[in-house]
């Protein structure tokens, strides 16, 4: 039951985020920076390795890659009592317009 809550969300969200995938990539990292949804704090998404955004909110981590034309972003949950870490969503691109 747990595991289908958290999938709902993270397709609601990937939903939200969908809205956007005409913007520019600077015009998507603010949206991102701007929500605070399902209490995943975009602000503090900190820059990692070469084009990557992570954010951490306790057992929610989200992965961004990007490149000129899109991003791909990975939702991965981390089950409390276990430690394991299993893929909510991935693959899913943003196609970014160029303005």
């Amino acid at each position: 039951m747990g595991k289908v809550i958290l999938q709902k969300k993270a397709i609601d969200t990937l939903d939200f985020l969908k809205k956007y995938e005409n913007k520019e990539y600077k015009q998507v990292l603010v949206v991102l920076q701007e929500i605070d949804y399902f209490g995943w704090k975009y602000e503090n998404l900190k820059p990692i390795g070469q084009g990557i955004k992570r954010l951490r909110v306790g057992r929610w981590r989200i992965l961004c890659t990007s490149n000129a034309e899109s991003i791909l972003v990975w939702i991965i949950a981390r089950e409390k009592d276990t430690k394991k870490d299993y893929m909510l969503r991935k693959n899913y691109i943003l196609t970014l317009s160029r303005s």
